[in-house]
């Protein structure tokens, strides 16, 4: 058949075109550095790193939260909602796909598989640099301008490659088509059906890092702006690859479904999508789909070998034995063990993801351990673009090294014009890829970077000069030295150009993020080669004799270079003459490790590095093969790459906040570990056909199989009897892979809360039957439960939510920040490890004193210093902290806090006076509105109740009998505490001689407690005698000049009459940092009773700037109103 379109010669990518990739990028760059909103330096309201340019609770709110109802009805119907949403970014990423799947061997499916994908990173990126640049918010509109992006580019694509052409090559591909998505939705069915037997976002032992992971979740879908609030560090930044959390967010903003049921179907994506792309890679070298399949099972769904054994922390097979077949009383059957074979094996799945233990420790996950461990980490983000990256790399290898397109007989080439439109494509495709993996997991964009450049450098070395054309001598001869660095010089600046243009692509994100990492270190130990063959050996045991076989052809070819000539007698020995010289060197290599390695060169540390330097030698060898295929070389440079990896980590390690103790290369072995699995995983399965070709000639010449036989025949068994044998010694490693994902899965699916929802994707379902226990103090959870839902269905906006920064991997502390994504004062396990520590660790500290100390007055400042709007008090408060710590909070309602939510032990105050840009409260509008009598409450739902007078009367009376607190305070007349108290109890009885007097009493012993002044102040007040509650509250204004207290005094100065010392009180509050904006509203009502109208006006609109969403809102604007209208 003839091709759809005339392909021209081929020419591979130029670094011209990435040349206008880097351009383009560096025009983003400036126009990223003009359109940020930085404040100058020498500004004096400059932020502070890692701080965003505005407070929190001011930022614009984004009021999207699970707006789908009828996807929020069930988990089927949620599930139906993410697959039409998958299919959308199928075909926003179709067009670009097919447009990069033209080459020398184009993609099979015309490249339907990785669509998903890059429709993820185009829209992704489209919506993303708009958002951080400025342009728009990260919201509804912003999505809908970045999807008319991406759409008006594809059509522009489509139409260049021809409607008609498009859509018949994507007919002829349909069979690889439906095996691709056939094995998607297989591995996404697997996995969505393993979260709903186990969806729980937070467990008391092996609860990961989700409530981290799902509170930067939540706070992307919240924030309005790039890079999104921390709601784990009030006011800062995420300081965080966070980029991969923003793109899984985009379809869950689309989608409309509640983030506890969407994180528990974007891990289900992220495997199917990993495995696809293992099926893709190793299909796409070998040109077998059942090789594919076979890369896609070694990559994401088998284990290491130390399931088998105990080794580190993994205790082998001899528990699953025992809970399979050790006695029991009942004698249960095999099926019933079976049955509840995970609740016997207990964290039995934890053990072989720690191989590498000692000297020093280490964490070694593969794929299926983390997908089914289920953090969503950035390092399980970033895997699917990895394999897109590596997909990539080999398109680039293949233009460059200027292969013949190749066309099966099922094939036919894609749609495009020429190379030329494919080739840019891919280099645009690859810039992107690239930035993508340095903004979604930092520690992939080296070894990334290092394949793309390898590829191109290979393929320059590979490349045969052109023929002249006046068919001269030098027809078919080897490229000149000249040449062949000409072209390796072009190849290393192609290299150089595409990883420039990634990270200019992302500027914004690295602008604004910061390291807290030191350099590299030397390591001071490192891994047992047992060990590395424990995690390693089944992928070797397929590698090593490949590569030994390549290694013994290369000599074969070195002996008869020309298949059409006879070797000479000089290259014939020199070819076997170099055979026995590798036999040779590989029993001197044993012979010399022994004592290098002591005690045996299998089990030692130098043992690993020995061998590891002798295999990259040997691939080093293979590489500079200019003989081998494309694919073959390709896949031995994924292997040589993983060599080098592996010595590397064995020689340096990344200096992070590890460093200095004993897992002071963890880090840098999982990260870079995950690497080597992935790249060793899909070369062994590309090398299997190697394997079986290579056992089937050396198979040929056992004939004394069928000596009877012809010799064609005779060759035919042996070479299958060969393959035959192979397979069946590879067929052990293969069960013991299999073994984690048959017994670690019923393990893991069985380390869970006690719970009677059954299967369903909700992952805070939990909480309705949670209980723990820890330091000796049991906690349950199913009150917060009911807590953490109301904030989600009634709080609008981002305000600042105090609650216990207790540490989350064991109490749960910051479990209202992860669930609702609103940001709180602190969390300090990971956010020390992402700003500054002692910045941490004073919030913290804040924090312990806000929840413990009884001392409104300290509780006060810290609640102004952070400006608190809500105050969570929940069952871990109430099991950490000290009942006089939490009292005082009952104590303060009425007047700095009211109560907005309380059930089943969950109480959630409003703090007074603190305004957040959420949702207004509309209030009443006298002609003249009267000053406030205290501080005004923020706005808030208007669905939300207020409490009634007779709730705080029913609240204290609940406390202690009145006599009991009397004779507390008679014994104790200085605890300012049992003072208050007391006298909140007569004021609520309308006894408030009484309670001026016991405050009077109080205040001699406590002179400093302001809360203590203000109600005896209040006292006063309520009784006219205002010159004594003029003195008072002037007292705590002066022992603590806050605005608030400085409002205090000016407001009821005001109310009395006093209008000038009012007016010198409330100028006091408005110069005071930070202000109290109900401060500019009595100015206001002051100025306008005085007749300064134009006074009065200045500072009523200013309060309406500074508090938008507060209760006097409605009432500033109509007094303004009024004097217009005058």
């Amino acid at each position: 058949m003839k091709p759809i379109l005339r392909q021209r010669p081929p020419q591979g990518p130029t670094v011209r075109a990435a040349g206008v990739i880097l351009l383009f990028s560096l025009l983003l760059f400036l126009g990223g550095t003009w359109g940020c909103r930085q404040a100058p330096a020498s500004a004096p309201d400059a932020p502070s790193p890692l701080m965003l340019d505005e407070p929190v609770n001011q930022l614009p709110p984004v009021n999207e939260f699970a707006w789908n109802d009828w996807a929020n009805t069930s988990s089927w119907a949620a599930l139906a909602t993410w697959a039409v949403a998958l299919y959308g970014l199928t075909l926003l990423g179709l067009p670009l796909a097919v447009a990069v799947s033209a080459g020398p061997i184009p993609w099979h499916d015309a490249g339907v598989g990785w669509a998903r994908l890059i429709g993820l990173l185009l829209v992704g990126y489209a919506v993303w640099l708009p958002t951080s640049l400025g342009v728009w918010s990260y919201a509804r509109w912003g999505v809908l301008g970045g999807l008319t992006v991406v759409l008006v580019t594809n059509l522009a694509l489509v139409v260049r490659m021809g409607v008609g052409r498009f859509f018949a090559h994507l007919w002829r591909c349909r069979r690889h088509i439906l095996a691709s998505e056939v094995l998607f939705f297989a591995g996404f069915g697997l996995f969505a059906w393993l979260r709903a037997l186990n969806p729980d976002l937070w467990h008391p032992v092996w609860g990961g890092e989700k409530p981290m992971e799902f509170g930067f979740l939540n706070a992307i879908l919240r924030s309005p702006v790039m890079p999104p609030y921390s709601p784990f560090f009030s006011d800062g930044y995420v300081n965080y690859y966070y980029y991969g959390f923003y793109l899984v967010s985009l379809p869950i903003k689309a989608t409309g479904i509640r983030p506890a049921v969407a994180f528990n179907l974007v891990l289900p994506t992220l495997f199917a999508l990993t495995l696809v792309g293992g099926y893709q890679v190793v299909q796409h070298l070998t040109g077998r789909i059942r090789y594919g399949l076979v890369g896609a099972l070694f990559l994401a769904g088998s284990g290491n070998l130390a399931s088998a054994f105990e080794i580190g922390w993994s205790r082998g097979l001899a528990p699953v034995w025992s809970a399979l077949f050790a006695p029991l009383p009942p004698s249960p059957s095999l099926l019933e063990r079976l049955a509840n074979l995970g609740p016997r094996l207990g964290d039995w799945f934890v053990g072989p993801s720690r191989v590498i233990t000692a000297p020093s420790f280490t964490i070694n996950e593969f794929p299926f351990w983390s997908f089914l461990y289920a953090d969503l980490h950035p390092h399980l983000m970033a895997l699917p673009i990895m394999l897109l990256a590596i997909a990539l790399a080999y398109q680039l290898f293949l233009r460059k090294g200027g292969a013949p397109y190749l066309f099966h007989h099922h094939l036919r080439p894609p749609p495009g014009e020429s190379r030329n439109f494919a080739t840019l494509a891919t280099l645009i495709l690859t810039a992107l890829t690239l930035g993508a993996l340095a903004a979604t997991n930092s520690w992939d964009f080296p070894t990334c970077a290092l394949l793309v450049g390898g590829a191109l450098a290979g393929a320059a070395w590979r490349v045969r000069q052109a023929q002249p054309s006046n068919g001269g001598q030098g027809r078919g001869s080897l490229a000149s030295t000249r040449f062949r660095l000409a072209r390796l010089v072009r190849a290393a600046v192609l290299a150089v150009l595409l990883a420039g243009a990634g990270l200019l692509l992302y500027l914004p994100f690295f602008t604004h993020y910061h390291a807290f990492v030191s350099g590299i270190g030397w390591v001071r130990d490192g891994t047992y080669l047992r060990d590395y063959l424990v995690l390693y050996g089944l992928f070797l045991a397929v590698l090593l004799p490949v590569m030994g076989g390549a290694v013994w052809r290369f000599l074969s070819w070195f002996a008869n270079p020309s298949p059409h000539r006879h070797p000479s007698c000089a290259r014939l020995f020199l070819s076997w003459f170099g055979r026995l010289l590798l036999i040779t060197g590989v029993v001197v290599l044993f012979w010399l490790a022994e004592p290098l390695t002591h005690p045996s060169p299998f089990l030692s540390i130098s043992g690993l590095h020995f061998w590891l330097a002798a295999l990259i030698v040997t691939g080093g060898v293979l590489l500079l093969s200019r003989r081998v295929s494309p694919p073959v070389w390709f896949v031995f440079f994924l292997a040589t790459l993983a060599l080098v990896l592996s010595l590397g980590i064995e020689t340096v390690f990344i200096r992070d906040h590890l460093q200095g103790g004993e897992a002071y290369r963890m880090n840098t072995v999982f990260k870079f570990g995950m690497h080597i699995w992935t790249l060793l995983s899909l070369a062994s399965a590309a090398s299997l056909p190697l394997l079986l070709r290579g056992l089937h000639r050396l198979g040929r010449g056992v004939v004394l199989l069928a000596w009877a036989s012809p010799l064609p025949r005779r060759q035919a068994i042996g070479g299958t009897a060969a393959q035959t044998i192979g397979l069946l010694a590879l067929a052990p490693l293969v069960l013991i892979a299999a073994i984690f994902p048959l017994v670690g899965t019923p393990s893991r699916l069985a380390t869970r809360f006690p719970v009677s929802t059954g299967p369903t994707l909700d992952g805070l379902a939990f909480l309705q039957d949670a209980e723990f226990t820890y330091d000796g103090v049991a906690v349950d959870l199913q009150p917060d439960a009911q807590g953490i839902a109301w904030l989600n269905e009634h709080i609008r906006g981002t305000p600042i939510v105090a609650q216990s920064g207790l540490w989350f991997y064991r109490t749960y502390g910051i479990r209202v920040a992860a669930s609702t994504g609103l940001p709180t004062i602190v969390s300090s396990l990971h956010e020390s490890e992402q700003r500054d520590p002692e910045a941490v660790r004073q919030r913290d500290r804040d924090v312990e004193t806000l929840f413990r100390t009884p001392n409104r007055t300290v509780a006060l400042d810290i609640l102004d210093t952070y400006r608190v709007n809500y105050l969570y008090v929940g069952s871990v408060e109430r099991a950490f902290y000290p009942a006089e710590g939490l009292r005082k909070f009952e104590q303060m309602v009425g007047m700095f806090l009211d109560v907005a939510y309380q059930q089943d032990g969950v109480t959630i105050y409003r703090v007074r006076g603190v305004p957040y840009a959420g949702e207004e409260q509309p209030g009443e509008s006298p002609s003249l509105p009267a000053a406030p009598e205290d501080l005004p409450d923020p706005a808030t739902s208007p669905t939300q109740e207020q409490p009634e007078a007779s709730q705080t009367l029913q609240t204290l009376e609940a406390m202690k009998p009145l006599e009991a607190l009397e004779e507390q305070v008679a014994a104790d007349p200085t605890n300012s505490a049992l003072a208050i108290e007391l006298a909140q109890r007569y004021m609520a009885l309308d006894q408030y001689d009484n309670a001026v007097e016991v405050l009077q009493l109080a205040a001699r012993f406590q002179p400093d407690d302001v809360f203590l002044h203000h109600v005896w102040g209040d006292a006063l007040e309520h009784l006219g005698r205002y010159d004594e509650a003029d003195a008072v509250f002037e007292h705590a204004a002066h022992t603590h000049p806050t605005s608030f207290n400085w409002y205090k005094l000016g407001s009821a100065r005001y109310r009395w009459g006093h209008l000038e010392a009012a007016e010198n009180a409330l100028n006091k509050a408005i110069t005071t940092t930070p202000v109290e904006p109900a401060a500019y509203y009595t100015l206001g009502l002051l100025q306008y009773q005085q007749g300064d109208d134009r006074a009065a006006r200045k500072y009523l609109e200013r309060y309406l700037r500074e508090a938008p969403a507060n209760q006097f809102q409605e009432d500033a604007q109509n007094l303004l109103d009024m004097m217009n209208d005058e």
